[in-house]
């Protein structure tokens, strides 16, 4: 009797080491995965952000590359890849198109309204939000949102100014609206924004000066890229004003008051932009 007691403790003994071992794989198991999962969720959803910053990026190429009646698309991943082993719920974002209220010009007799009026209207923009973050293309500059502050990630090429010789001034302004129909896609796989050049108008002439005024919700990028216009200009010694409250940047010829010494040529781009 006393023998088969001893047998069965002789058993017992490596099911306790089996389970003890066991015990200490998986509490070695939980602690690594609560230190490393949140953090791994942190990398991945920086990267996924660097990749939305990169598609903008390339949707602002587009843009500025196609010519008029091309077509392109530009896909954009709408959340990070989930953590293996990590129970959470997978996030995505929400890409979403708000066309200009700018309507299109229906006759040649509209176009001296349509030029003049211009900066009155908001161009239109493509967003992608997610969480606490997102992503703008407005007038060929990027934007990015975090915790509601407003930061110029990537300055527009939208002005250029130069000597013209003659005691004239160039200034080309280059400004693109957004068409299209409001809409809007969520999700967490990939979204494809499809682009097309409905048309571009170019109007030189000669004036005396030149005015840019930024109509905008996004307020503070747009006045740290006329900021540093106006500071760069001044600088060259050119003949510049500008009005930080109204969003205006104001070129003033080389001539006297009254003299049309500008060489103002504006460009206007009109994207078709849909999401999908």
């Amino acid at each position: 009797m006393v023998k088969k007691l001893r047998a069965d403790e002789g058993g017992i003994t490596p099911v306790l080491g089996a389970m003890f071992i066991l015990g200490i794989v998986i509490a070695l198991s939980s602690t690594f995965l609560a230190t490393w999962g949140p953090s791994e969720m942190n990398r991945r959803a920086r990267e996924h952000m660097e990749e939305v910053n990169e598609s903008f990026r390339e949707l602002r190429a587009v843009i500025e590359g196609l010519r008029v009646g091309e077509s392109k698309t530009v896909s954009i991943r709408m959340g990070p890849d989930p953590v293996p082993f990590v129970p959470s719920p997978r996030t995505g974002g929400t890409l979403s198109v708000t066309p200009t209220p700018t309507p299109l010009p229906t006759s040649p007799s509209y176009w001296g309204n349509y030029w003049e009026n211009y900066w009155e209207n908001d161009p239109g923009n493509i967003k992608f939000d997610m969480e606490n973050q997102s992503w703008v293309y407005e007038l060929g500059m990027i934007i990015l949102i975090q915790d509601n502050v407003v930061l110029m990630d990537s300055a527009p090429r939208m002005l250029t100014v130069w000597d013209a010789g003659g005691n004239q001034l160039g200034v080309y302004v280059d400004v693109i609206k957004v068409r299209g129909l409001g809409s809007s896609v969520s999700g967490t796989g990939m979204s494809t924004i499809a682009v097309s050049i409905l048309r571009r108008f170019e109007k030189p002439e000669n004036r005396e000066n030149a005015v840019i005024r930024i109509n905008s919700r996004y307020k503070n990028a747009w006045r740290e890229y006329l900021a540093s216009e106006n500071q760069m200009l001044n600088t060259k010694g050119d003949n510049v004003s500008f009005d930080p409250n109204t969003l205006t940047l104001t070129i003033l010829g080389k001539g006297k008051a009254g003299e049309n010494d500008i060489i103002y040529y504006l460009k206007v781009t009109e994207v078709w932009i849909s999401v999908s």
